[in-house]
């Protein structure tokens, strides 16, 4: 109904992991502290976006979307998972392809990650080099790791600028669908479930800056 993905084509019986945030991605307001930065994403038009732990694909079929000269890819363990982004990137008529393991990464790419803690183990440049040239939208998951925010930030503070994003609140109100509710249904529908409030990191390459090749 809003956000970057309006108009977006989603299946409520598509469900991979959890609930689905079905309400908030219906109503566009899905992790809404990253419309920003989806629509920096968007204005990149980077060559290649891997969604590492793309559930049923509501990144990758969003941006595959917004992006359609993009190739992107949708990389999720559970088979399921990947049915459905397929499904559903049929329902919206775009091309996207799915791993069960990531890839390694290039040059220029952008990697969403929202893998519930093992962002500690996949996004290491000592393993993963070409991770410092690349941009880093994380969602981290720090009750399932002692200072998991400091570890990150220190593993990349030298080749990439860092934006730290927080949860903000949601106002079911905006949405006349919502307005006559009751308030424990409405509250109900813009809840994602979180066990506590989020906190993402926008990984930003400095050498984008100096306008090498491989960022334009």
């Amino acid at each position: 109904m809003s956000g970057p993905f309006k108009d977006m084509v989603w299946s409520s019986s598509r469900v991979s992991w959890g609930d689905g945030d079905l309400g908030s991605r219906l109503l566009g307001i899905y992790e809404q502290e990253l419309h920003s930065i989806i629509e920096e994403i968007v204005k990149l038009e980077p060559r290649k976006i891997v969604n590492v732990g793309c559930a049923e694909g509501y990144y990758a079929v969003g941006l595959a979307r917004r992006l359609p000269l993009t190739r992107v890819i949708a990389v999720d363990q559970n088979d399921a998972a990947r049915s459905y982004t397929l499904a559903n990137a049929a329902d919206n008529a775009v091309n996207l392809s799915t791993l069960s393991s990531p890839p390694e990464p290039e040059k220029g790419d952008v990697w969403i990650v929202d893998i519930e803690g093992a962002e500690y183990e996949l996004l290491d440049p000592t393993k993963l080099s070409l991770l410092r040239e690349s941009y880093i939208l994380v969602e981290l998951h720090e009750w399932t790791r002692q200072n998991l925010k400091k570890t990150m930030a220190l593993r990349f503070n030298e080749s990439h600028d860092i934006e730290e994003v927080n949860s903000s609140l949601r106002d079911p109100n905006a949405f006349e669908v919502c307005r006559g509710m009751p308030d424990a249904q409405k509250w109900a529908v813009v809840s994602e479930g979180r066990p506590q409030s989020m906190a993402w990191l926008w990984l930003k390459p400095k050498a984008a800056d100096s306008g090498l090749e491989g960022f334009d």
